[in-house]
């Protein structure tokens, strides 16, 4: 780390391309930096507490990981605008706060479990339910961490890449709906998302589109 660290150092000084970063650049560098610390941290920790044979197992383990979830993704759908939905079921959901320059995330996801959904027209399901095999909040937490990172770097600059998979993984896409939105009850078919990222719903023959909806329930 050391000679990484010297290597770094000598690249920013004497190369003649010297880039400058804002500051929400510099908080997802800072971010990576410590997760990968983080991570080298417990590696070496790892053969402290046990021994060096043990650390390589886990350290190769990562492969495994990344096969039980890599499945999961592909089975994820979104119902718009924040539910997150596997096999047709809830499990989980996504709530942000937009700050003056930065976006607060909060996600609730069921791990090990599935509580009632408090809603008779929802099921809810666990991860733990999909990949059929132990799993924990740690190894979830892992993924999706790993997952967020390349997103947000993904998402700079390439918006519309991003929103294309959106309406690839739009739930209600097709479906017949009822909601609620501008203080009136509407019901109609859901047509997609659109490059704005409102849904776009076909209500008595006419398309129109909603950037915000609640209590939306699949007919």
């Amino acid at each position: 780390m050391l000679l990484a660290s010297i290597v770094l150092l000598f690249i920013y000084f004497f190369t003649q391309q010297k880039r400058t970063y804002n500051f929400a650049t510099k908080f997802k560098l800072i971010g990576i930096g410590a997760i990968i610390a983080l991570h080298w941290v417990c590696f070496y920790g790892s053969i402290k507490l046990a021994n060096v044979s043990i650390a390589l197992v886990c350290f190769s383990s990562t492969s495994m990981f990344t096969s039980l979830i890599e499945p999961l993704a592909k089975k994820i759908k979104i119902k718009w605008p924040n539910d997150i939905y596997i096999q047709d079921k809830k499990c989980g959901g996504i709530l942000t706060e937009a700050r003056e320059d930065f976006v607060i995330v909060g996600i609730g996801l069921n791990v090990m479990s599935a509580p009632p959904s408090g809603n008779a027209r929802i099921e809810a399901i666990a991860v733990a339910d999909v990949v059929q095999c132990p799993v924990s909040r740690e190894m979830v937490l892992a993924a999706l961490l790993t997952g967020i990172m390349a997103e947000i770097d993904a998402c700079a600059g390439h918006f519309e890449v991003q929103l294309e998979r959106l309406r690839k993984s739009c739930y209600l896409t097709g479906k017949s709906i009822k909601f609620s939105a501008h203080e009136k009850e509407f019901s109609g078919l859901v047509r997609g998302v659109g490059p704005d990222g409102a849904l776009q719903v076909e209500v008595d023959g006419e398309v129109m589109s909603f950037s915000q909806a609640s209590e939306i329930n699949v007919l």
